[in-house]
């Protein structure tokens, strides 16, 4: 049985392929790989006062994307790359976590997001 994503949307995901210093500046600026595009069904946070987990720590984020585990695998992304939604800009990818284990093996990437702030 292979698990299937119910409302999948086009992602676009940037790589970063290697962070080049400005030495007038002090600053680093990543470069970026072309941009792949995979689907995904995306999860958006329900912000409350108060939700605690009885599974530990786990990082403040904006939501979280549901990929094929095959897919995310393909493109090789990782955490602190890119990922833009049309019309939701661009969001930095802060965890990635293996889900819908089947046969001894994981079908679904979990893929945790927060928005990236202007610099």
């Amino acid at each position: 049985m292979t698990p299937r994503l119910i409302h999948p949307v086009s992602v676009k995901i940037f790589r970063r392929e290697s962070p080049v210093s400005d030495p007038d500046f002090g600053k680093v600026t990543p470069t970026w790989a072309d941009p792949c595009e995979i689907k995904g069904q995306v999860f958006w946070a329900k912000f409350e006062a108060l939700s605690p987990s009885g599974a530990g720590d786990r990082p403040a984020t904006d939501g979280h994307i549901v990929f094929y585990a095959d897919d995310w695998q393909r493109v090789g992304a990782v955490k602190g790359d890119e990922m833009e939604l049309e019309g939701s800009g661009r969001l930095v990818v802060v965890e990635v976590a293996p889900k819908a284990h089947y046969g001894g093996k994981f079908h679904h990437v979990h893929v945790a997001f927060v928005r990236r702030r202007g610099s």
